[in-house]
């Protein structure tokens, strides 16, 4: 009788404590929101957004959480979709031309087509234990990065496409094809990362050793004027690189950036340049002027992971913290720096 009451006591203040917790986080949520600058929002669930997907007037998000619907227009939550699975964590998201969404997560991949879902793992004869990255081609063949390997499914059928043996892909944490048709492959590993291109059967591998400022690659993606942009960095060292003319030059804190590792780039349609940091926010350049926003200036987390502008001119910033929701870009002027 008295270990269970003993028991008991043990049990009422463990309650006691997650009730606490879970009143200080309301308590520091509400107050959060009541100092954000105008114009802005702090989308809580989702927790942590690594990725995002505008599809009609519903934003994907996909994170640690797996998948959270928000109606754009008025970023509500919207209930999951019949039939939708409880995802791990979702590492990537895409529409392909067909209409197609495809969902890269911990535990394979997944199409949602048609309202219906379709899962592909090892089970079903998928190769990779979990999916990574996603691109479509300009053929139209879906690309699916992993762990030591890429994936193009052509028809039905999955072909396996690594690097030869003396250039190893550790990870293929983000794909991307330029407008020449050349296929870029990053790994964020501290120890192994590196970018790679792919141009027909030829492989090239990049890293600190050839030129690059960090070997680290979190992010590819080309501007309205064909320069190819590549966040860089680990742990606080990094910054963006550009090839442009065939020669790579690099951006850090002291040419504008928010911090020295950069963890997306974004190009929004009036041609500025967002370059979100692990742990100092975001920083956008619009021509050559820099406006850059704090963690403390309105920010859901420290790390922007993911930026995305809606046709309203609507902004959506996936952070470690949640989802950031801004009206409009004179509301980030407002209160940058």
């Amino acid at each position: 009788m008295i270990r269970l009451r003993a028991f008991a006591q043990v049990l009422v203040g463990i309650l006691l404590m997650v009730a606490m917790g879970g009143l200080i986080q309301h308590l520091r949520s509400r107050a959060e929101i009541q100092r954000l600058p105008a114009g802005w929002q702090i989308l809580r669930p989702p927790s942590e957004v690594s990725s995002l997907l505008l599809s009609d007037s519903v934003l994907w998000t996909g994170g640690r959480d797996g998948i959270t619907l928000i109606d754009r227009t008025s970023g509500s939550l919207l209930p999951p979709l019949p039939g939708m699975p409880a995802f791990d964590r979702v590492n990537g998201l895409m529409k392909d031309s067909q209409g197609n969404i495809w969902i890269a997560h911990e535990s394979g991949l997944t199409c949602y087509s048609k309202n219906a879902w379709t899962h592909f793992d090892r089970n079903t004869g998928f190769p990779l234990r979990r999916a990574l990255s996603l691109l479509e081609d300009r053929a139209g063949n879906l690309w699916v990065g992993g762990d030591g390997a890429l994936l193009q499914l052509r028809g039905t059928e999955w072909r396996t496409i690594r690097p030869p043996d003396d250039l190893a892909l550790d990870a293929a944490d983000t794909l991307y094809q330029d407008r020449a048709g050349v296929f870029w492959i990053g790994c964020s590993s501290p120890a192994r990362g590196a970018l790679y291109r792919l141009e027909g059967s030829s492989w090239q591998k990049l890293d600190s050793s050839t030129g690059l400022i960090h070997s680290s690659v979190n992010m590819v993606t080309e501007d309205r004027a064909g320069v190819l942009w590549v966040a860089l960095g680990f742990a606080g060292h990094g910054g963006a690189g550009r090839l442009q003319s065939g020669g790579w030059s690099f951006l850090t804190r002291q040419d504008g950036l928010a911090g020295e590792k950069v963890r997306s780039i974004y190009e929004d349609r009036a041609g500025r340049l967002w370059f979100g940091s692990e742990y100092d926010g975001l920083a956008i350049r619009e021509q050559d002027r820099w406006l850059v926003i704090a963690p403390r200036q309105g920010l859901a987390g420290k790390e922007v992971k993911v930026v995305l502008e809606d046709p309203d001119g609507v902004y959506w910033l996936g952070t470690d913290a949640g989802l950031n929701r801004v009206q409009n870009y004179d509301s980030l002027r407002a209160v940058g720096r």
